[in-house]
């Protein structure tokens, strides 16, 4: 009886937590006026805010559709390719970096960046405008 006591405290204390965590990525993402993307380090976008959209100019199914490398201005590319790479090695965060992302009306605009990497890898990028 005292085991199933604690796998039942121990699972309410994780779902809990659980909960809580969800709650805080629905917040981040529903809100502010911050650009917010959820993306691997190879470009497949994974979610993104409502003000990302707003910004870009994409609904959310031609955005999924795309690849997140495809935005970057061309001149971009290789400081992108340098950053996230040393991101998915050292899983350190990246404050304040710069560059240009393609909106659907074909125009770039400059972003200002600040990235950490979550589990899997996954990126958690949050992008004001210039």
């Amino acid at each position: 009886m005292f085991f199933k006591s604690e796998l039942r405290k121990r699972y309410e204390e994780l779902r809990s937590k659980v909960s809580s965590k969800i709650a805080e990525r629905e917040a981040i993402l529903s809100g502010g006026s911050d650009i917010v993307i959820i993306s691997t380090p190879e470009g497949e976008i994974r979610r993104v805010n409502k003000k990302t959209l707003e910004i870009l100019g994409y609904t959310e199914k031609e955005l999924y559709s795309l690849n997140y490398w495809s935005l970057i201005y061309p001149e971009d590319l290789k400081k992108t390719e340098a950053i996230v790479s040393s991101t998915k090695q050292t899983g350190a965060r990246v404050l304040d970096f710069i560059c240009r992302v393609r909106n659907k009306s074909g125009e770039y605009i400059p972003l200002k960046f600040h990235t950490e990497t979550g589990s899997e890898g996954i990126f958690y990028s949050k992008a004001k405008l210039l």
